[in-house]
């Protein structure tokens, strides 16, 4: 089957799988970089949350940490705006951001001081990243009181990026796989044309409208043309 097929048809159809692979490989190259940055930026952010509690809490002589009421990133101060901010002690929640008003999030343990523990945890339907950050303060009676610092965000804006740059980046990649496919195609056409007009003016020999091939074909196909039209002299 594959040896009737046309030196067209097998090119075409040999670029057409070569460049479908080449695509598909770029897109998942492309999807998975974009997915690595994604979520090295939003770990990032976290941290920079974690940083801001740091700067903003006060403690006093007790141990008990004292937050302002209101905080540098107004979505901590926004109910249920998918960015929540927990401190804890063995635990149990000291204090909480009021964007967690009326909400209730599964802390995972707490970190040791200076340790930082990345995990998703589950909020109904919605998954979470949670960064833990475990701190120790010292008073002046040489007392320490630890407290893990909770950074949560809701992933699914996260989750709708990485899904609308995949959308996007297929679409773009698929027109233009297209878009190249169609050139090839006039691009076999055109190469190959001189093929068939070596095909035509042999029926017109067979047909006796002319007696010989022209001499107007590329390189390539010199010596083919020359040998038969040395043949048809002979013949003549």
């Amino acid at each position: 089957m594959v040896k009737r097929l046309s030196l067209r048809s097998r090119l075409l159809f040999t670029i057409s799988l070569v460049l479908t692979i080449f695509l598909g490989f770029s897109a998942l190259s492309l999807d998975k970089a974009f997915r690595s940055s994604s979520d090295v930026a939003h770990k990032k952010q976290l941290k920079n949350h974690i940083y801001m509690l740091l700067t903003a809490a006060d403690f006093a002589e007790s141990g008990a940490i004292i937050m302002p009421s209101t905080l540098a990133e107004p979505a901590f101060s926004t109910p249920n705006s998918g960015l929540y901010a927990q401190i804890a002690s063995k635990t149990k929640t000291v204090w909480q951001s009021q964007s967690l008003l009326g909400l209730r999030l599964k802390l995972p343990a707490d970190s040791k001081p200076s340790e930082e523990n990345f995990s998703i945890i589950k909020s109904g339907n919605s998954e979470l990243l949670n960064l833990a950050y475990g701190i120790v303060w010292e008073n002046n009676r040489g007392q320490e009181f630890e407290y893990t610092l909770h950074v949560t965000e809701d992933l699914s804006a996260n989750l709708q990026e990485k899904a609308s740059f995949r959308r996007s980046l297929w679409y773009w990649l698929g027109g233009t796989g297209l878009v190249l496919l169609i050139i090839q195609a006039w691009i076999l056409r055109w190469g190959l044309k001189p093929l068939s007009d070596v095909a035509e003016d042999l029926s017109a020999i067979e047909n006796g409208t002319q007696n010989r091939l022209s001499k107007d074909y590329p390189t390539e196909l010199n010596r083919l043309t020359r040998n038969i039209n040395t043949l048809l002299d002979q013949e003549q």
